[in-house]
């Protein structure tokens, strides 16, 4: 059965952690197997789907054809394509983007293939929904409907602007399970500041650039 890696490179937060249960969630729908690899402690002890402690390119991969998602590749990722694994990084997302898959991520997987999303900057389910819609349903990239940097409204009349692109129903964003929830529910100051902190290009873990 194909794979979904996506590989931790970011810090823990319920944010993510909302990412990754997604990523989970939509990767069985499709019939692909599912795991969070290079996951730190936090993650293992919180997880709520499969997460190994070492990177997935320490895993013996011969023979496999791995995909490596990554926005800057060179060709797009087309449903003529059969990978047994597609990587994915586990990485929030910042704007602008500061291509921290291809300095984090694509040099792990020595020999592997290399392909993007077109031009958006899908959050890390998003880019597994939308590989798996090209995949398994056959659909380009140019003919998927994505709303970019979506405003959510929450509450009265309070609303944020997320920093990735999402897949989309009848112009609709599909977002994390669970995600407006979780803003709505006392933790908007928090978001808000980690929002401003990626517009303004904050590495999450290390400060500025």
């Amino acid at each position: 059965m194909p794979v979904v890696f996506v590989e931790h490179a970011d810090r823990w937060s319920p944010w993510l952690d909302l990412e990754y249960t997604e990523s989970f969630r939509v990767a069985r729908g499709y019939g692909w197997e599912f795991t969070v690899t290079g996951a730190d402690p936090e993650v293992l002890a919180k997880a709520r789907y499969p997460a190994l402690p070492y990177s997935g390119s320490e895993l013996p991969l011969k023979g496999e054809r791995v995909v490596v998602l990554d926005p800057d590749a060179e060709e797009p990722l087309t449903p003529d394509e059969e990978p047994d694994v597609i990587v994915v990084g586990g990485i929030l997302g910042d704007h602008p983007r500061r291509h921290r898959t291809r300095k984090l991520i694509t040099p792990r997987f020595e020999g592997a293939e290399v392909r993007h999303l077109g031009d958006y900057h899908f959050s890390i389910d998003g880019a597994v929904r939308v590989a798996l819609i090209i995949l398994e349903e056959g659909l380009e990239i140019e003919e998927l409907e994505v709303v970019e940097r979506p405003e959510v409204e929450l509450e009265d009349g309070h609303s944020v602007r997320l920093h990735c692109d999402y897949p989309a129903e009848d112009g609709r964003p599909i977002l994390p399970e669970g995600l407006l929830e979780y803003l709505r529910e006392g933790i908007i100051e928090y978001e808000e500041a980690e929002l401003r902190a990626r517009g303004r290009g904050r590495d999450r873990v290390n400060g500025a650039d």
